[in-house]
This record gives C-alpha cells, structure tokens and sequence, in this order.
C-alpha cells in the first residue's frame, strides 16, 4: 500500500484502535448531512448472532435499490 508521505491514514489507525478495544463498529456525526449520523461497521469484528437494527423514526432512509436513483 502507497500512503501520501509513507504516513498511514489517520482514520485507518483510529479504525484499527476501536477495533483492538473489540469495538464492531463507529457512529459519528455527518459532515454532509448537518443533524445526519454515518455508520462504520468493521464486517471482521462481527459474530454469528449479531443483529444490526435499523432505527429510522422519520422514514428517512432509502426503501430499496430504486431510492438511490
């Protein structure tokens, strides 16, 4: 892998910080979407049995493939 400067990106260390603390995931706040929240879910840390719920009050999130168009 070729980094700018032979620097690893910093969101690749605090990805790999959260996951040594066994995180399986990270929400933070959206740049692009003021009050909106982006999801991180590191698909090596999950197990069989776990479940992502998706909580979406106001019916914001896209329905299927077509709500991306």
């Amino acid at each position: 892998m070729v980094f700018n400067d032979k620097i690893e990106p910093p969101t690749w260390v605090l990805s790999d910080m959260v996951q040594a603390a066994g995180a399986k995931g990270i929400l933070f706040p959206s740049m692009a979407q003021p009050g909106g929240s982006n999801l991180v879910v590191f698909n090596g840390m999950l197990q069989p049995g776990d479940q992502l719920a998706v909580h979406d009050p106001k019916g914001e999130l896209p329905k299927d493939q077509s709500s991306w168009r």
